[in-house]
């Protein structure tokens, strides 16, 4: 993608929006679930992508001092978002479309971080680059959890309960 064609303000508002729907999908997939540990992977997915917002709405605060952010209901910036086609959705399918938004914000975050001369700015989007690089592996590890145990989503009796 080539940044240089959008504001910083589009593009840090798309990648808010970007984050803002896989915290939803998570969230709803955290729901969905009936696995304990699966729930937990999915939970930590979302509260690491409010975190994410809130380090973009640190960068959008930088050139727009006194605003908060308002997250866009669209956006020009061509972004991967997870989405949840429907309540039928194979949870395997799912986890594949996050796995394609995650790599694709490694990449955004890697291309905005080129974008400052702020080392401070720099540090900020390369830091969510390997982040994003971190759920990618998680979803990698659940994704062949999911596909290696059918029934990996189905709650065992007494899972929890220690020696």
């Amino acid at each position: 993608m080539k940044l240089d064609d959008y504001s910083m303000e589009d593009l840090i508002l798309a990648a808010m929006k970007a984050e803002q729907e896989s915290e939803d999908v998570y969230m709803y997939m955290a729901n969905k679930v009936n696995n304990a540990l699966l729930k937990a992977r999915f939970v930590f997915l979302a509260e690491e992508e409010t975190k994410h917002k809130m380090l973009l709405a640190e960068l959008y605060k930088d050139f727009k001092p006194g605003e908060d952010p308002k997250i866009p209901d669209e956006t020009p910036v061509p972004m991967v978002f997870v989405q949840v086609e429907s309540e039928t959705q194979l949870i395997s399918e799912i986890i594949e479309n996050a796995m394609e938004a995650e790599k694709a914000a490694t990449e955004f975050y890697t291309a905005l971080a080129s974008k400052y001369d702020d080392e401070r700015k720099i540090k900020i989007c390369k830091i969510l680059a390997s982040m994003e690089e971190v759920h990618y592996r998680i979803l990698s590890q659940e994704l062949a959890n999911v596909k290696d145990f059918e029934s990996y989503d189905e709650p065992w009796e007494m899972m929890h309960a220690g020696p």
